[in-house]
């Protein structure tokens, strides 16, 4: 780091588990290094810190985050476990020997593997460093993004402008649920406060994770209102259980991005093997005997129907939302076009 003039720290989750964060976050602040989190510890961290970048998750990442991390000359990743989905798929391009990563299994730095170095320690003398000297200054910060496109009302929906207006409706009340797909990707730079804003099945990538997990939230602590993001053919996987719900009374709110199939698949590799039986997903309820189901297809029946949604209490609801079929966040199409290369090689 004394060699290094672009520094970046990684969070990772671990830094929370270890109550080690606000030490590392106070040491990036007094040395002015910028902060990223990997996919899987989002929300490890109050994304509107100012020195915040945002999600490094490879080609998954807006390009000005993925270049000036991919370019740094010192990355510290401190307790986060690197899998697939944190490198975009293995998109990301950071050379090893930049890298100093610790965990509280090992530690490496550049090509050297250390097994018997403790975590908490490692990270009490990395935040005890000084410097002679003052780092970059200038990088991409989240604070510093235009505010995202809602769109017009009357205009179809989009996943762009469904997170857009989802996002103001986070509150310290709510949780996002996030299943594996665009209803992850897309919440990418979906901004959360608190590690407890934000919850997805991001190391197994498990289609199906978001509705059961609104159960365990809800059952956990009743004080939370779940917001489940959920694909339709994930849905269709575990959606059922939203009886469990009922039968408890819990209150998840559950939007169902309905794209008429697996997008991330389609954006791959296209096939009929992406295709699904359409189901009535807003008829559900009826089906249950409890809960409320709506069709969306517009923005402003989006905004509307998730504001009806917040203000219902006692049984959950489903928001059915009409997409189109190719339609995808900016972080699914940046991956779906990196891996649509590799495989048609």
């Amino acid at each position: 780091m004394k060699n290094a003039q672009r520094p970046i720290i990684a969070l990772g989750i671990q830094l929370v588990r270890h109550s080690l964060l606000d030490k590392v976050v106070s040491f990036a602040e007094k040395n002015n290094i910028p902060l990223v989190t990997t996919l899987l510890s989002k929300s490890a961290i109050d994304e509107t810190h100012p020195q915040f970048m945002g999600v490094f998750a490879g080609k998954m990442s807006r390009a000005e985050i993925s270049d000036y991390v991919e370019n740094s000359d010192c990355l510290l990743v401190l307790g986060a476990y690197i899998s697939d989905m944190d490198t975009g798929v293995y998109s990301a391009q950071v050379d090893p020997t930049k890298v100093v990563h610790a965990t509280d299994d090992r530690l490496r730095v550049s090509r050297h593997i250390y097994e018997k170095v403790g975590f908490t320690d490692f990270v009490n003398a990395v935040t005890s460093l000084s410097f002679d000297k003052a780092f970059a200054a200038t990088y991409p910060r989240v604070a510093d993004l235009p505010a995202p496109g809602m769109g017009d009302d009357s205009a179809a929906l989009t996943v762009s402008a469904l997170f857009a207006r989802l996002a103001p409706m986070i509150t310290a009340k709510t949780v996002v649920i996030a299943d594996p797909g665009d209803a992850l990707f897309g919440a990418i730079d979906l901004p959360t406060k608190d590690g407890k804003d934000f919850i997805a099945c991001g190391y197994y990538a498990s289609l199906g994770f978001a509705v059961p997990a609104a159960i365990g939230v809800a059952a956990a602590d009743s004080s939370l209102r779940p917001i489940v993001l959920v694909g339709d053919g994930a849905f269709q996987m575990t959606g059922m259980e939203l009886s469990v719900a009922a039968r408890y009374g819990y209150e998840p709110i559950v939007i169902v991005l309905n794209n008429d199939g697996y997008l991330t698949e389609r954006l791959i590799l296209e096939g009929e093997f992406n295709d699904i039986t359409p189901w009535h997903y807003a008829n559900l309820p009826a089906v249950i005997g409890c809960g409320h189901g709506q069709v969306v297809q517009t923005n402003g029946e989006f905004s509307e129907a998730l504001t009806d949604a917040i203000a219902r209490r006692g049984q959950f609801t489903l928001i059915e939302a009409k997409l189109a079929r190719m339609d995808s966040s900016d972080a699914l199409r940046r991956l779906g076009e990196a891996m649509h290369q590799l495989v048609s090689k």
